[in-house]
Parts: structure tokens; C-alpha cells; sequence
């Protein structure tokens, strides 16, 4: 895990760091609809759910149509488990992501932007209607994904949309069919589609 975060970070710093640009600080807040479903078909029932995020990093001019950008989450991701009409249970994991992203000012206006994800999981809950338990480990302390993003921008201002797909196993349980028989090859995925608005400070 550190040595792919020590590759991505060096890898960033050795093209840009020599080329000249400028350092701003991004805000940003908005909201997470999350999934976090399994890759075999017969494994269905996961639901989107809605969380928030809040966001801190700085990014780094190059020109004037690239960025290298690191944010910063504090981010509410999960599921929902439903069978018809009634929601069975819902789980709630909390994480601190790190997201290193290039950015390309297609206009003025709009850019598009393309990263990765790292993250670091602070909590887990499990809420069951009437009930509620407490911190359990269903999913694994780390997830891996890449970002793709569509930005606006008007002076400081901007908000975006952020797609991330997750490309590692995040779950912690093994699962089992109807017959008890372990599932093998059996992978949870995080999914997340954010939509925020934020604010630029020019440094």
C-alpha cells in the first residue's frame, strides 16, 4: 500500500515538479450515492445509498490547461440491503480517501479530470431496522479505485461530478451459498458517484 502511494505521489512530482505553476487550495462538500455490490450475478439485493463528504487539498497549476490536484475526504460511502418494499438492513463505512487526480481545462469553464482512490477506513456500522449494532468489520481497512471527474467553474467557485469505480475486494466475510458452500472468486466492489460544490482559495 505505501509503496503505491510513494509510486503515484514520485511519479506526479518527477513530470510536473520541474515546471513552473502556481499553488491554490481546494474546499469542497457535497454528497456520495453508493454501492457496494458483488461481481457474481446470483449475489443480488445491494442497494445505493446516500452519504456526504467533506473535502480539503491543494492543487498545482501547470500552464494554463493542466492541474495535479491531491483531495483530501473525510467520505460516507455503503450500501443497502432491500427485499421488496422494506429495507432489511443498511451499512454505513466511513472513510478518509486520498485522491490524487490530473485535471485538463478543456474551456475556461469545464475541465475533466482522471485519478486514482485510496482509502482508509475510520468506522463501519451496521443499521437494522429497530436495532442498531455497533462497529463490525465487513469490509477490509483499504480500498483502491480510479476517479473520473467533470468540473465547472466560474471565478472561485466550481462544482463537479465524480465518478470512482473500485477495483479491489473490500469485503472482509467470506460468502456462502444456499448450501453452505464457500463462494470462491467472489469480489465486493465499492462504487460512488459524487456531486459537490467548492471553492478555491489562490495561494
Amino acid at each position: 500500500m505505501k509503496n503505491i502511494l510513494s509510486t503515484t505521489f514520485l511519479l506526479a512530482f518527477a513530470f510536473f515538479g520541474p515546471l513552473h505553476g502556481q499553488f491554490h487550495l481546494n474546499v469542497s462538500a457535497g454528497a456520495n450515492n453508493t454501492n457496494a455490490p458483488y461481481n457474481k450475478k446470483e449475489l443480488t439485493g445491494h442497494y445505493k445509498r446516500w452519504g456526504y463528504f467533506l473535502s480539503v487539498g491543494p492543487s498545482y497549476q501547470v500552464g494554463k490547461k493542466i492541474k495535479v490536484l491531491l483531495d483530501c475526504q473525510y467520505s460516507q460511502k455503503g450500501f443497502a440491503i432491500v427485499k421488496g418494499s422494506v429495507q432489511d438492513y443498511n451499512y454505513r463505512s466511513t472513510y478518509l480517501d486520498l485522491l490524487p487526480e490530473v485535471e485538463y481545462d478543456l474551456f475556461s469553464f469545464l475541465s475533466f479530470g482522471l485519478g486514482m482512490n485510496y482509502g482508509f477506513l475510520l468506522e463501519g456500522e451496521l443499521s437494522v431496522p429497530n436495532n442498531l449494532f455497533g462497529d463490525l468489520d465487513l469490509t477490509k481497512s483499504f480500498d483502491m479505485g480510479v476517479t473520473g471527474k467533470v468540473k465547472l467553474s466560474y471565478k472561485n467557485l466550481f462544482g463537479f461530478a465524480r465518478l470512482n469505480q473500485g477495483l479491489t475486494n473490500i469485503s472482509a466475510l467470506p460468502i456462502y451459498d444456499i448450501n453452505g458452500e464457500e463462494l470462491k472468486n467472489v469480489k465486493q466492489i465499492n462504487q460512488n458517484l459524487q456531486l459537490g460544490i467548492g471553492y478555491t482559495l489562490r495561494l
